[in-house]
């Protein structure tokens, strides 16, 4: 449930072409010959055009065969190299030809051609691969003497680099598996090479300009907003990852409706009063998860799915979690253009118009209608299954589609701003928030950081509507309180860590029998092989030491070991999060160097430091748009802006979740500024980082994309 695991028997490797092809690449076939991609490369300046690539599929003895997608690829000239899968359903796209390194490191498509997932170099190199690569002119040369190819048993993609290093993207999870060295740190990165991941002349730092090449200042505007765009993008969390662009929206005249938002959940009292409860109790972090997880028990093991679904029961009548389960399953995907979808996507008129976007919001018209019946529901449930009773095995395929309905909600509030009705347009961003909140109330990492993403598409998309709305033209007041029913904190770190430590005890339990003679626990080395040969994905050498390490440190030991750190990481997230910083950063170092008995290491929750701040990051967007919100409605009523937020009075969604004190705030001629400090929780004075981990983060004047 945390990370899909494949159970996989080793196969056989099928390398792609070991040399670094001087020429780009036009034609590329699947090592079965059945799939052939066709590379039109692209231009740049005036008459410039996008990349494009063709996937055709072999039919009896036509040479071409059938078209199975036809769209452009992210490249700017073409990719260095390119791998087809036998089967047709991934192209992996690697580098950029003669420009190596500054955007497009290893790029996905599906099996319709959907963009899947886009890494930077940065994301698939460690600290100890960098003296390996050299900048020459405008490209950093890292591809030379490698090899990459599909391992269709594991549904990996292996890139072999030249000095032996291994690296190995998981296509079903879209992400580079553990390395087992060190990621690298800004300040490994050469200068030069920043210099091209960034697209900025400014990543030279003066004391290398000398030495670095100048082609590598030679960007142009536009060049300097995609790299930035591209490296904003794959630099955000991420987790599930981001499909290709797959909403859009129909409204017709009938569609519009009056400038009041429409009614929210009956019970709207109480229901505010829940949330207010939420949001006072999530302030910051929880002060305890309030949940036990049951010891495991080799005499009569504990059935950890069925514990995880009693928790998620609820009242029929309350629950959210079947209409959730029908957007998804009765989600469309768009097959259209891809410039459409994408003009569409930044509210171009035109593209908002056009006739093929309304046909496809008409063909999603189950999916929307479950989506906004789900978003008045109060709570969410859940069911899980797997297909042996683990829960390391629990899959989540309505995840997925949820951010794609989603995004499909968040266009169609796009379009109906574009229509003259901006209240329609906040009504649709509040259902994604109030889908946010549920999607995110989950016991599980997956749902709660996906909840926590489409939470912040609609805060972001509710900023850009009180950006861009004429005066007058927004109720605010009702805004305001709408806003306050529906946008709901996601279920808090603390909480939905027990889930980890269940799952990590479940999996231990499973590795585990007790010995009706003696009593004694009896460690099962085919359970235990057949764990870490999928968990680690290690050769059998590697599995067989984790085993016997495993045996040595014994069933009590390592329960005791587990709850010990499960422990210690709910504690760091019921802190503050200055104070939680270091207590999860030593956390994540005991994995990196050792600090935990290596078996351990395959079942603990990695990454928490990441993880709390890509929370933390996404709460912030969640409260400022309801400042924002707030303090528009508060200047309706009183006809200025507020002099401080303690005018607003002392609920949470004024307060930086990374300091727990007011956003930082200040009126400014006929406007107003509102930042927080972001990561390092110093006040900059309002420089933006859209990241938030080196400087602050703007929220109003919304910064542009």
């Amino acid at each position: 449930m945390r990370r899909t695991r494949a159970w996989w028997l080793a196969g056989g490797l099928i390398w792609a072409a070991a040399a670094y092809a001087a020429a780009r690449p036009r034609q590329v076939f699947s090592d079965n010959r059945q799939f052939l991609l066709e590379v039109e490369p692209g231009r740049t300046g005036r008459s410039g055009r996008s990349c494009q690539g063709i996937l055709w599929q072999r039919v009896g003895s036509d040479p071409r065969g059938r078209k199975v997608w036809e769209r452009p690829l992210v490249n700017e000239i073409a990719p260095a190299r390119v791998s087809v899968r036998n089967d047709g359903r991934f192209v992996v796209t690697l580098d950029e030809y003669r420009r190596g390194g500054a955007r497009n490191a290893a790029v996905i498509y599906g099996a319709e051609g959907q963009l899947l997932r886009h890494f930077l170099l940065t994301d698939l190199l460690t600290r100890d691969d960098w003296p390996h690569v050299r900048v020459e002119r405008r490209a950093a040369v890292w591809l030379d003497g490698a090899r990459c190819g599909f391992d269709d048993d594991r549904d990996h993609f292996v890139l072999q680099l030249a000095w032996g290093r291994e690296v190995r993207i998981d296509l079903k999870a879209l992400r580079v598996l553990p390395a087992g060295a060190p990621p690298a740190d800004a300040d490994d990165v050469p200068a030069a090479l920043r210099a091209l991941l960034s697209g900025q002349e400014e990543a030279i730092e003066p004391s290398n300009a000398a030495s670095a090449p100048s082609e590598l200042t030679e960007l142009t505007p536009e060049e300097r907003a995609r790299a930035a765009e591209v490296a904003a993008e794959v630099t955000q969390v991420p987790s599930p990852p981001e499909l290709p662009h797959d909403a859009d929206v129909h409204v017709t005249e009938d569609d519009v409706r009056a400038e009041k938002l429409p009614s929210r959940p009956a019970d709207s009292g109480s229901q505010e009063e829940l949330f207010l409860e939420l949001e006072r109790s999530d302030a910051g972090a929880s002060n305890a998860s309030g949940i036990s997880v049951p010891a495991p028990d080799l005499t009569n093991k504990v059935d950890y799915l069925a514990w995880l679904n009693d928790l998620g029961r609820v009242a029929p009548e309350n629950d959210a979690w079947p209409l959730l389960q029908t957007a998804a399953a009765n989600f469309v995907p768009w097959m259209g253009s891809v410039e459409l979808l994408v003009a569409a996507e930044r509210g171009e008129a035109d593209a908002l118009k056009h006739a093929d976007i309304a046909a496809w919001i008409e063909a999603n018209a189950a999916a929307l209608d479950a989506f906004h019946r789900a978003a008045r529901m109060p709570v969410r449930g859940w069911q899980y299954h797997s297909d042996d009773g683990s829960l390391v095995k629990v899959e989540l395929e309505h995840v997925r589609n949820l951010r794609n309905v989603a995004k499909l909600c968040v266009l169609d509030g796009r379009r109906r701003a574009a229509a003259g009705n901006p209240m329609a347009a906040a009504e649709r961003y509040l259902d994604v928030l109030a889908c946010g909140r549920l999607v995110g109330d989950a016991l599980n990492v997956t749902e709660q950081v996906m909840g926590l993403a489409i939470q912040s598409l609609a805060a972001t998309a509710l900023l850009e509507l009180e950006t861009q709305a004429a005066p007058g033209t927004l109720d605010y007041v009702a805004l305001a309180a709408a806003a306050r029913l529906v946008a709901g904190p996601v279920r808090s770190p603390a909480q939905v860590i027990q889930a980890e430590r269940a799952m990590a005890l479940d999996a231990l339990q499973r590795m585990w029998t007790r010995d009706e003679e003696t009593g004694a626990a009896v460690l099962d080395r085919q359970a235990a092989q057949t764990f870490f040969g999928t968990a680690a994905e290690a050769d059998a050498k590697r599995v067989k030491e984790l085993v016997d390490e495993l045996g040595a440190l014994g069933f009590e030991q390592a329960v005791a070991a587990v709850n010990t750190w499960y422990d210690e990481a709910t504690a760091a997230f019921s802190e503050p999060f200055a104070e939680a910083v270091p207590r999860l950063a030593e956390l994540d170092r005991q994995i990196s160097v050792g600090g935990v008995p290596g078996p351990l290491r395959e079942v603990l929750q990695l990454g928490l430091s990441r993880y709390h701040f890509v929370l933390t990051r996404g709460e912030a967007t969640r409260r400022a748009a309801l400042a924002v919100t707030h303090i528009h409605a508060y200047r309706q009523q009183h006809g200025t802006y507020p002099s401080s937020l303690a005018e607003l009075g002392t609920l949470p969604w004024v307060q930086d979740p990374f300091t727990e004190d007011f956003f930082r705030y200040r009126r400014e001629g006929d406007s107003f500024l509102l930042y927080s400090l972001g990561a390092n929780g110093t006040d900059e004075g309002g420089v933006h980082d859209r990241r938030g981990d080196k400087e602050d983060i703007v929220f109003w004047p919304l910064p542009q994309r």
